[in-house]
């Protein structure tokens, strides 16, 4: 497949080069990491009601980038995205 005329599904690229669904599975991952990381730095520093309130903007985001991001090659770190965010904005639906 290196001779492959699509950068999606070269092997012999970075993943940052590659661009497409796999930055978008990238970028759905990170979001949903940065969600979860918000609820628990909320709940450490007893300001969680600051943390639902920021969670739903970057999940829903997140959750968009991971469902195009399925598409593509990095199928599990999409999915692992897609349910951090779904997780983070159920947390913060329960907090609220």
């Amino acid at each position: 497949m290196s001779g492959s005329r699509e950068p999606e599904y070269d092997p012999n690229l970075k993943w940052y080069e590659r661009g497409g669904y796999t930055t978008m599975a990238a970028m759905g991952l990170a979001l949903g990491l940065i969600c979860a990381l918000a609820l628990l730095a909320g709940w450490l520093f007893s300001q969680l009601e600051l943390a639902r309130l920021f969670v739903p903007y970057p999940a829903t985001i997140g959750l968009i980038f991971s469902i195009l991001g399925v598409l593509g090659p990095w199928k599990l770190a999409a999915v692992s995205g897609g349910l951090l965010c779904l997780d983070s904005v159920a947390v913060a639906m329960l907090l609220g």
